[in-house]
């Protein structure tokens, strides 16, 4: 684990490098060493990951979504009293 700046959606991110190595064999071949940078700030977005599956190396990066095709359940408003949140 440390942490590292990268570029995503046009931008330097400081983000935390975690990486995982695992002798399991998952869905698609996935095997190995698994890498995820996640923002170093409050949201902890996942932005990015690596990893080897059966064909080869693979590289996930986290989109935007535009705001006109944000799920119905998607909410910008923060759970809590009045706002839906579990328990209510």
């Amino acid at each position: 684990m440390g942490t590292k700046t990268i570029e995503w959606r046009d931008q330097r991110v400081p983000t935390v490098k975690v990486e995982s190595m695992g002798s399991y064999k998952g869905p698609g071949g996935l095997s190995g060493l698994v890498t995820v940078w996640i923002t170093d700030d409050e949201r902890a977005l996942p932005v990015r990951a690596k990893m080897k599956v059966s064909v080869g190396p693979v590289t996930l990066t986290l989109l935007p979504e535009p705001a006109d095709e944000r799920p119905p359940h998607a909410s910008l408003t923060p759970a809590g009293p009045g706002h839906g949140a579990v328990g209510e």
